[in-house]
């Protein structure tokens, strides 16, 4: 269960940025415990596996999966299961063309560190009016900003359902 996998100190399931502690050099181990870790799913087919599933297994226990926030797409409309990012990367050394664009097709879900995908909303003024004489009242403004972050060295599985053929099953 990967759920589970998520909770053990390991630099299995994010990127090891490198760190060097009394002249040794190994990779940041991170842990997630249960109740910091999300899950998105791709809403239409958790609504398919429920509807065929749970008639035949006839104990939802079994199927039984809390606390998820379900999406109808990815990133595009036409393509719901499709992701098509360019991603940027911390660390040029190990990776030979960090500008080439990755295409995945078939995600149906992920789960991750709580801090590894998150808004984080910025107070950037607060603006008063001035007194209304005759009523007696202020009106107060207040201006946010959002930034989106992404930490790469957080832990983050994304699941993808794919066809394999296994060689000699006759391709």
């Amino acid at each position: 269960k990967t759920s589970d996998l998520l909770t053990h100190r390991t630099a299995v399931f994010h990127q090891a940025v490198p760190q060097t502690f009394n002249g040794v050099t190994q990779g940041i181990l991170r842990h997630t415990p249960k109740d910091r870790q999300r899950m998105i799913m791709y809403n239409p087919l958790w609504i398919d596996a429920e509807a065929r599933v749970l008639p035949e297994i006839f104990n939802e226990r079994y199927l039984n999966i809390d606390n998820f926030e379900g999406v109808d797409f990815w990133q595009n409309f036409n393509d719901p299961t499709g992701i098509s990012i360019v991603p940027s990367y911390p660390d040029y050394v190990t990776v030979d063309d960090p500008t080439e664009a990755v295409e995945i097709s078939n995600v149906i879900g992920m789960i991750y560190d709580e801090d590894a995908i998150m808004t984080d909303f910025q107070l950037e003024r607060v603006t008063v009016s001035p007194l209304e004489a005759k009523k007696y009242y202020r009106n107060t403004f207040w201006t946010i900003r959002r930034n989106y972050i992404f930490d790469a060295t957080e832990n983050i599985v994304v699941f993808v359902m794919e066809d394999t053929v296994t060689p000699g099953d006759g391709d």
